[in-house]
């Protein structure tokens, strides 16, 4: 028993399987869509953006937006809907190359489109997801904020303060007027004559006869004075000479006095 519920599990899950490759193979995108598998929400669509580089670089490159931005605003602000009216609008396909196209199209009425909500702008071919402009009606993008590293100040050294010099005030000194010279008086001088003073005459030499006899009684002067240097008696028979120191003395004195006496009177 438990063995045939086994193979009809097997039986349901190889079924279901199959019904799903097929499905998928009947299921195929059109040439040229920015989409790989149908999106039947904006949900959808969003989450495909998400999940999918391949997609997520179209989208961005086409709208010049960051793939999560486009994604954040596929799944807030678009919706699928159906064209209340026809109109040409310029599509926008995926080339063999991978470059980006666009052709003009006439779209009939009802043809299934994500369009912005609030302004009811077609954007997207619901079908294949190939863009409709190239502006996204309503997009705001984020503010962006630089965040500026905080910069340490610099730390400067503590410098001594600087004592204020004492404010010398300068005042110019007045002196005062020199003095004014008193006027000059004029003098009357007079002509006068000096009188003739008569010049001094030449000193009168005396002259030296009487001086020559004086000079001449010096020698008997002092032999008289040696004669009573001896003694006042006088002998018979006088003892040979002896001189006495006073009498040398004396002698020596005269010898000398003449002989400055002589030489100026030879200097005369």
């Amino acid at each position: 028993m438990g063995r045939w519920i086994t193979i009809l599990l097997w039986l349901i899950w190889l079924t279901a399987t199959l019904l799903a490759s097929s499905e998928a193979q009947a299921v195929r995108m059109p040439r040229g869509s920015f989409l790989i598998q149908p999106a039947s929400s904006a949900a959808q669509l969003a989450k495909q953006v998400r999940t999918n580089p391949v997609v997520a670089r179209r989208y961005a490159r086409h709208f010049q937006v960051p793939a999560p931005e486009f994604a954040h605003y596929a799944q807030h602000q678009l919706g699928l809907r159906r064209l209340p009216r026809g109109g040409v609008f310029r599509v926008f396909f995926i080339r063999a190359d991978g470059s980006i196209g666009s052709r003009v199209r006439y779209l009939p009425r009802g043809t299934l489109v994500f369009l912005h909500v609030r302004s009811g702008r077609p954007v997207l071919l619901g079908t294949c997801g190939n863009p409709l402009t190239s502006a996204l009606p309503g997009y705001v993008p984020p503010r962006r904020v630089t965040i500026v590293p905080p910069v340490s100040p610099s730390v400067t050294p503590p410098r001594e303060p600087s004592l204020p010099e004492p404010a010398v005030q300068t005042s110019l000194l007045e002196l005062p007027d020199p003095p004014q010279p008193p006027p000059l008086e004029s003098f009357d001088l007079s002509v006068w004559q000096a009188e003739s003073l008569a010049a001094p005459g030449e000193p009168v030499l005396e002259p030296l006869t009487a001086r020559r006899k004086a000079f001449r009684l010096l020698p008997l002067l002092l032999v008289a004075g040696l004669g009573f240097s001896q003694g006042g008696e006088a002998s018979v028979n006088p003892p040979a000479p002896v001189p006495e120191p006073a009498s040398v003395m004396t002698l020596l004195a005269g010898m000398a006095l003449l002989a400055v006496v002589n030489r100026r009177h030879r200097e005369h």
